[in-house]
């Protein structure tokens, strides 16, 4: 393994961040907010101004907000106008929390509409490798909720979400990191989330986030929570809804506090007392509970992880871990070491990719999608119906039929006929730099004797994750079943 991603595995553990300085990866994504001015805030009046006057140039015809149960987005949803589509997400796994009994108290009170959106661990195999190929990093458990609502709101023909992102950072909501001034080395120890030499077999020293932020005898915790924290939980939205098609759109991000927080009263469980009287000004005596981070179901996700992927990790490092969010963290960069080693992250001029896309499904759609995204130009062979019958099967749809569909996808470069095997030939043909295919085939018999022969001739293997709940075959036997 290389030194650039043995340094990314060990950077990651320790700050749940990855940025371009210690990325394996030539180019990213850029998923930082919009540039806009920032806004000088000293009292709650001018903070009230200041969202009077964002939500006026807001067209409420085509927005929603996300609600959770906390003050952030509460505040936020008092200056939405009745009829605002809110969502807020449920967690059906989640043990303990649940955030939707407290948004719907808010959204009856606004008049707004609320629309739950259900969240399981079904919902992180079927999006995480879309994310994780979009933003070049491993994932907060948050984006696929995120995502979720994304996805929602496109449903209701919204283009921009409204999101309480940010106000964390600056009114004081991370109590347990803003309760007190830290000095330098135990914030370090306070904040490092994983040690690599936890989990990794040969870990190596992370890229020092850290120096830079120290002062005299103290760190300088609103540096580091503006400029390191706050970046990474920025790119968890945008990457959510950036792929979901949606805008997103964060008031608290630009703002510029201009006044000491009292580390006391937040020490005392007064986190973003500011925002809290802001709040019972326009509101009144409206209970808002106290945010308690990551209602996520994580321990209850843990016991479906299956096992570690890659070698870098010890064997008993899920065990060696002690909570749900370290179980994540570890199961989420396993995934992204994986994605990483099938060469998922490339880039490429032409693709070629073939099947015989009898009866297209989500699991066709989720291979040719993410196949495009990593060309210019994808190919796809569509296997003819006598080589279909030649391999001992039959197809239901006909070729003729198939292939058409193939070609209505607006990122098809090109549709062609597959009359045989011969991955090669194909190649040479069509001047293809990848083959793709579902990685239920890597390490076969068959694919191996590809990957030495192909590999001859320049043209590269690409293992994608396919989509384990769903095949053709799968679809002929429930029918076959309902029928019965």
């Amino acid at each position: 393994m290389n030194d650039s991603i043995s340094k990314c595995l060990s950077t990651f553990l320790v700050y749940r961040d990855l940025p371009k300085d210690v990325s394996p990866l030539d180019s990213k994504i850029d998923l930082s907010i919009e540039n806009f001015p920032r806004v000088e805030i000293r009292t709650q009046e001018d903070l009230d101004n200041y969202l009077k006057d964002f939500f006026s140039k807001i067209d409420f015809t085509k927005t929603g907000i996300s609600l959770s149960g906390g003050i952030d987005s509460a505040l936020l949803a008092s200056y939405c106008p009745k009829g605002t589509i809110a969502f807020t997400l449920k967690y059906p796994e989640a043990e303990g929390v649940d955030e939707t009994h407290q948004a719907r108290i808010y959204a009856e009170k606004f008049g707004l509409r609320l629309i739950e959106v259900p969240v399981t661990f079904q919902d992180v195999l079927d999006n995480q490798d879309d994310l994780m190929l979009q933003k070049g990093e491993p994932l907060s458990s948050i984006e696929i909720g995120l995502y979720k609502i994304g996805l929602r709101a496109l449903d209701f023909g919204l283009e921009n979400i409204i999101t309480g992102s940010g106000a964390d950072g600056v009114f004081g909501g991370l109590y347990n990191l803003m309760s007190k001034k830290w000095k330098n080395q135990e914030f370090i120890e306070r904040f490092t989330f994983l040690s690599p030499e936890k989990v990794l077999k040969n870990p190596e020293e992370p890229f020092d986030f850290y120096s830079e932020y120290f002062g005299d005898e103290y760190f300088n915790l609103f540096g580091f929570l503006s400029e390191i924290y706050g970046v990474s939980t920025t790119k968890y939205f945008n990457n959510a809804f950036k792929l979901a098609g949606i805008k997103y759109l964060c008031p608290y991000e630009y703002i510029d506090r201009c006044f000491d927080l009292d580390f006391s009263r937040i020490a005392n469980g007064e986190e973003k007392y500011f925002l809290r009287g802001l709040f019972k000004q326009r509101v009144g005596e409206l209970f808002v509970p106290r945010k308690y981070p990551l209602p996520r179901p994580l321990n209850v996700w843990q016991n479906l992880y299956g096992p570690l992927k890659n070698e870098e990790f010890k064997p008993n490092a899920y065990e060696l871990c002690t909570t749900g969010e370290e179980k994540w963290i570890l199961y989420s960069l396993d995934h992204y070491l994986y994605l990483y080693k099938n060469k998922c992250f490339n880039h490429y001029d032409t693709i070629y990719t073939t099947g015989v896309y009898d009866m297209f499904h989500i699991g066709h759609l989720n291979v040719l999608r993410r196949a495009s995204k990593m060309c210019n130009k994808l190919i796809v062979g569509v296997t003819s119906d006598d080589l279909v019958s030649y391999k001992g099967k039959h197809s239901i749809i006909c070729f003729e039929d198939r292939i058409k569909i193939i070609r209505c996808l607006p990122f098809v470069y090109k549709a062609i006929v597959q009359e045989n095997m011969d991955k090669k030939s194909a190649c040479e043909k069509y001047n293809v730099d990848a083959i793709v295919v579902g990685d239920d085939w890597k390490g076969t018999d068959k694919w191996n004797k590809y990957e030495e022969e192909l590999s001859a001739v320049g043209v590269d293997i690409v293992y994608l994750p396919y989509t384990q709940r769903i095949s053709s075959t799968k679809l002929v036997s429930d029918i076959k079943d309902k029928k019965d």
